[in-house]
């Protein structure tokens, strides 16, 4: 095994653990992280894009089909109001239901 030397910023070191709740030393898990991610890379070569769902496209696309298509008609058009107005009455504002995501 290699040893490999890297310099990170304490601070986001910090943040990383305060983020992902690290429980072991960061050192071990980060070691852990690349290990994964270079050992993905390698074993991913052959794919084309990453997935970012676990259905496939074909797994997924039965799942709506029982759903209308979209139209673009089902959706507003801004380019008929003023986008700066638009804005200043969206500013700070939250979708619904995004809340209970932070």
């Amino acid at each position: 095994m290699c040893t490999y030397r890297i310099a990170l910023d304490d601070g986001l070191v910090m943040q990383a653990e305060n983020t992902f709740q690290i429980k072991e030393p960061f050192q071990a898990w980060l070691q852990q992280q690349v290990e994964n991610w270079l050992l993905a890379q390698v074993n991913g070569k052959n794919q084309s894009r990453p997935r970012h769902s676990r259905l496939s496209d074909e797994e997924l696309s039965e799942k709506l089909r029982a759903y209308p298509p979209l139209e673009e008609s089902s959706f507003p058009s801004l380019a008929a109001e003023d986008y700066g107005t638009y804005l200043k009455s969206r500013s700070g504002q939250l979708p619904k239901g995004l809340e209970k995501w932070l």
